[in-house]
């Protein structure tokens, strides 16, 4: 019987992790790929069928590394899901100690993402986010405009920032709109509205 390392698998989709970790492979926006890039099938072939997904770094490196990632993995032949995470890898600490995220650099990687892809002309597959549908000022800035005074109010995370509902379902709008955008449908929001998206 061939070792897990060896044994070759046969569905579509395989999972990727750069780190070695055991669920999806996350893949750096400031990686450039290589001239070959060299993605093997992960040892267990239980794992969830989600495949490379950014894990966002500033939006510029988005614009510019993500389409040849893009490309090598097309090269390969490879079938993957893009998933963003646009909240990893926005955390701040601002003066009065509070770790915390920007909204908008959350935004902004989410559109980053989505621009790519309409680019490349693939398929933005999913979207992570951090979040708790409490009332939580946990991150800066969304429509109720929390500020790094505001933070002390309602911060009761154990571990990292969370959006709050109200945070988290404007960037669900965001998403409904670009992926009915992708669709070539009509926008759900009036065209002044719909350029915040």
């Amino acid at each position: 019987m061939p070792d897990a390392k060896s044994k070759q698998h046969s569905r579509p989709y395989h999972d990727y992790r750069a780190d070695g970790g055991r669920k999806g492979r996350c893949i750096a926006q400031s990686r450039r790929p290589r001239p070959s890039l060299s993605l093997r099938p992960p040892l267990s072939p239980r794992l969830s069928t989600r495949s490379p997904h950014p894990y966002p770094t500033p939006t510029l490196k988005l614009y510019t590394n993500f389409p040849p990632l893009i490309r090598a993995i097309q090269r390969e032949g490879l079938s993957v899901l893009w998933i963003s995470d646009p909240v990893h890898g926005n955390t701040i600490k601002v003066e009065s100690g509070y770790k915390t995220r920007d909204f908008e650099a959350i935004r902004a990687e989410l559109r980053a993402f989505f621009d790519v892809h309409d680019q490349m002309g693939t398929h933005p597959g999913g979207v992570h986010l951090e979040m708790t549908g409490e009332d939580v000022t946990e991150c800066l800035g969304g429509v109720q405009n929390i500020n790094e005074e505001d933070l002390k109010e309602r911060y009761h995370t154990h571990c990292d920032p969370r959006l709050n509902g109200q945070q988290a379902l404007e960037l669900s709008f965001l998403v409904a709109e670009r992926m009915r955008r992708s669709m070539g449908l009509k926008p759900l929001l009036d065209d002044d509205e719909d350029d915040d998206y």
